[in-house]
């Protein structure tokens, strides 16, 4: 099952090429069969089976972060049957909560959360590589015809802490140097997108990391703000000219950045309205995009933008709610397991969940200008936090590492 989870971990940030696409013209609630959906389908099975047989218990993960992930995906299920969904999102939702008991067969462990962790971020440094590759190749930003740029940002946002814990925890000095080198990188190529998003995030990602690891965290906060425009200004992208142009200054003016700019504004008016009229299911799952125009006149009918718009407008209020209190949850879950590490002393892992928060909330940061609500990395690791939560909670001062399993 580790296997699977691995695959499918190396899988994410090649989702949208098209030589992970197997097949078409299938039924409408799966219109395209790719790679990761026969992995998710198989590993879903697998872990059917291992409930089934007793080798798994999915009560060993029962906590607060598990049972809000259970209200949030009980409301979005009414909120479906109540106004409606389209296939795809349906699907898609399907997918993301089947991921829960695959994380719980697949990660029993330390070892097995210290290799799910390194696996997700050696799998977007494989997906960094082959998008400089591409970026050389076609010249406009990083991650043409490999991923869309501002999704791709996010998963950089998501592993950058933890490269920079898994530096800090080498003892070798080349292995390092290396993970130092793939935090740099990470970091320079999230500013590389063209995403402003990812720019906020990165800040936000310097911020906290300024915080929790330097020694003079304002000064160095503060000076690492700063090395962050400087970088932006000086990179190769358009991350710096949309900044730019974003501003009012005249001389800056771009009328593609105003223009999605002001769409994007126009987005939220018809969110909010469409939660004042529909609060208690929303307008349907995956329905945004079709109605966004009968409530706010837009060029053309968009996503949200915004996580936690969009899940309000399509599923309610209710359904917002349910999601704010399993991150509310799932980041006091990781804050217990900072602090249990550190109590059974093992740094290493209480620095694992600290790059965790870091990275979640860099990605709920930039989620406030993208609808991300179905990005699988972001629940593989919240699942993982989880996971790790339930099992630490009983585990004893000073017990071997290898022990501590789940189920």
């Amino acid at each position: 099952m580790l296997w699977i989870l691995l695959g499918i971990l190396l899988l994410i940030p090649f989702q949208e090429h098209s030589w992970t696409l197997l097949g078409d013209s299938l039924p409408e609630f799966l219109p395209q069969l790719t790679a990761i959906k026969v992995l998710g389908a198989i590993g879903t099975v697998g872990a059917a089976w291992s409930v089934a047989t007793k080798r798994a218990d999915l009560r060993s993960v029962d906590c607060a972060a598990t049972r809000w992930f259970c209200v949030y995906v009980f409301a979005i299920a009414v909120a479906a049957i109540a106004s409606g969904a389209t296939s795809r999102a349906v699907a898609r939702q399907v997918g993301v909560t089947l991921l829960f008991p695959v994380v719980i067969v697949a990660v029993r462990g330390l070892s097995e959360v210290r290799t799910v962790l390194y696996g997700a971020t050696v799998a977007v440094l494989v997906g960094l590589l082959f998008a400089y590759l591409q970026y050389a190749r076609y010249g406009e930003h990083l991650g043409i015809e490999h991923y869309e740029r501002n999704y791709f940002a996010l998963l950089i946002v998501l592993v950058t802490p933890l490269a920079f814990v898994f530096a800090r925890s080498q003892q070798a000095l080349l292995p390092r140097y290396l993970w130092y080198g793939a935090f740099a990188a990470l970091l320079v190529s999230a500013l590389v997108t063209g995403s402003r998003g990812a720019f906020v995030a990165t800040g936000a990602l310097v911020v906290l990391m300024a915080l929790q690891f330097a020694r003079h965290r304002a000064l160095v906060a503060v000076l690492g703000l700063v090395g962050l425009v400087a970088a932006t200004a000086l990179l190769p992208g358009p991350t710096w000219q949309r900044l730019l142009a974003t501003t009012p200054v005249e001389r800056f003016r771009d009328t593609g950045v105003r223009a999605s700019t002001s769409t994007r504004l126009g987005l939220v008016s018809a969110g909010v309205r469409m939660m004042a009229q529909h609060p208690l299911v929303g307008v349907g799952l995956g329905k945004f995009r079709q109605v966004s125009g009968d409530y706010e006149e837009l060029r053309a009918n968009r996503q949200a933008h915004n996580l936690f718009l969009q899940i309000g407008a399509e599923s309610g209020i209710p359904a917002l709610l349910a999601f704010c209190g399993f991150l509310a949850a799932l980041f006091g879950s990781l804050r217990s397991i900072a602090r249990r590490a550190l109590f059974l002393q093992w740094h290493s892992t209480s620095e694992w969940a600290t790059a965790l928060q870091i990275g979640l909330a860099g990605f709920l940061v930039s989620s406030l200008f993208l609808s991300t609500q179905f990005e699988k990395l972001f629940w593989l690791l919240a699942f993982v936090a989880i996971v790790l939560h339930c099992r630490l909670d009983s585990a004893e001062p000073n017990a071997d590492k290898t022990a501590v399993r789940v189920g």
